[in-house]
């Protein structure tokens, strides 16, 4: 019974772990995405970044 709890709070450890990371990376690319547009000369459609 106490390996099995130990499982999930591993699993929660990990679920959590990713998505924190998956949010800083979407949000560190919008923070710099007008500094890579300016310097590269892109339009934000040829980017992909949308709603800038």
């Amino acid at each position: 019974m106490r390996a099995g709890l130990d499982q999930r709070w591993l699993a929660l450890a990990v679920l959590t772990t990713a998505r924190v990371s998956m949010g800083f990376q979407f949000q560190s690319i919008a923070s710099v995405s007008p500094l890579i547009i300016e310097d590269l000369g892109l339009t934000c459609p040829r980017s992909g970044i949308h709603g800038l």
